[in-house]
């Protein structure tokens, strides 16, 4: 075993459960490792391809995942991989994940997002009775608030999933919830009392309660410099806040049935808005005038997300797709399939390079955002997915769904 290890230019390991039990697995990478201690040479290669232990020496040795991933994504990560390790590539060309479950932990960062996005459920949080609605991480990535139909808000600590307080005051279900840009405010959306309360983070006190929409609150957003926060829901109408004197500043007229959703673009110049009038709708906040309508969709949207750059409009809803948008143009450059059924939320990860969508298949999907590719399928709720959102640094993956869960992904 020695003698043939060491006369090999790779020694490119495929680990498994079964593998890693059989009578060969230890001697085959110890051996490795005895030839290349310094690991200058690259004499060993593990690739796991199903989620089992990390032993021994092992545990220390930079690899490659290839579980979680579709078929195509894993043959190319194979390949490339391969290649890289034949060739004598130290480097790889791009930065693999940390061995072990989770990367080292350093302040203010969780470590470097996957390339294919989160890939494992971490933990889950518990505690709610009823379909969670609404899912978002606080700015700096360490709270997280979830909603639903259990008339409450529950702010959660990321890192352990310990409950940090519930926010009681909605006399309904509770569709969405939105933190300031500053985190310091959180507000809710109730689809049953017809109003947007305002909280404060640090203890949960309800500042005040917006009431002026006619019918359920199903979203609320706030604008990237915290000026504004728009509320939307079943009257048909965007209504747009004064968060400096809360006072109405503006109403958006103009869809034909309930608004789903509302989402500012990063610069804020723009509003997108969407719902069960089949067409998403952008305002210039400028004029307050409608800049564009997005139509396509056969079936009620759902969910809209701009892209970190603002080029990119996702919106997903009743037709089982995921369609990416050119903003300026207002033209599709795209429709991801997949789902095979409704699928109600939709994020972008923070560099853009990914999208998650969340779906009654009880699946989380992760796509790529430039190749159109779905990356992975996330499987682990048993019910409906209603939501997700990607932490701050993206190396974090938050969805919920009928199960009354949220899912927590790394």
């Amino acid at each position: 075993m020695q003698a043939r290890v060491r006369d090999t230019r790779r020694t490119i390991a495929v680990l498994s459960n079964a593998y890693l039990a059989s009578d060969y697995a230890s001697a085959e990478w110890q051996a490795a490792w005895a030839s290349d201690p310094a690991g200058t040479g690259r004499k060993l290669l593990p690739i796991w391809v199903n989620p089992c232990d990390r032993p021994g020496l092992l545990a220390g040795i930079v690899g490659v995942d290839l579980f979680g991933l579709t078929e195509a994504a894993a043959r190319a990560t194979l390949l490339e991989a391969v290649s890289a390790a034949i060739a004598g590539r130290i480097a790889p060309s791009r930065s693999p994940e940390f061995p072990g479950s989770q990367a080292p932990s350093f302040p203010g960062h969780r470590g470097r997002p996957p390339a294919h996005g989160p890939a494992h459920s971490l933990r889950a949080f518990t505690g709610h009775t009823a379909a969670v609605r609404c899912v978002a991480f606080s700015p700096d990535g360490n709270l997280l608030v979830s909603a639903g139909s259990d008339k409450t808000v529950r702010l959660w600590n990321v890192a352990d999933a310990a409950a940090v307080r519930t926010l009681i005051g909605h006399t309904g279900p509770v569709f969405g919830a939105a933190f300031s840009p500053d985190g310091r405010i959180l507000a809710s959306a109730g689809l049953g009392d017809r109003s947007v309360r305002l909280w404060e983070t640090a203890d949960g006190t309800m500042l005040r309660t917006l009431t002026g929409n006619t019918a359920g609150v199903r979203c609320v957003a706030f604008s990237p410099d915290g000026s504004l926060l728009a509320s939307a829901g079943s009257d048909q109408t965007v209504r747009l806040w004064d968060i400096r004197t809360w006072a109405a500043a503006r109403t958006l007229t103009g869809h034909a049935a309930a608004v789903h959703c509302v989402a500012f673009s990063p610069d804020g110049s723009l509003l997108a808005s969407a719902g069960s009038d089949q067409t998403v709708r952008l305002w210039d906040i400028r004029t307050w005038a409608a800049a564009r309508t997005l139509t396509g969709p056969a079936y009620s949207v759902t969910s809209v997300a701009f892209s970190p750059d603002g080029s990119l409009l996702a919106s997903a809803g009743g037709d089982k797709t995921l369609r990416l948008w050119q903003v300026a143009s207002g033209t599709v450059a795209r429709t991801l399939t997949g789902h095979t059924e409704l699928v109600y939320g939709v994020a972008f990860s923070p560099d853009g390079s990914l999208v998650a969508t969340a779906s009654g298949d009880k699946t989380v999907r992760i796509w790529r955002t430039r190749a159109g590719a779905a990356a992975r399928n996330l499987i682990g709720h048993s019910s409906s997915v209603t939501c997700v959102a990607f932490s701050p640094d993206g190396s974090l993956l938050a969805s919920a769904g009928s199960d009354h869960l949220v899912q927590l992904w790394g």
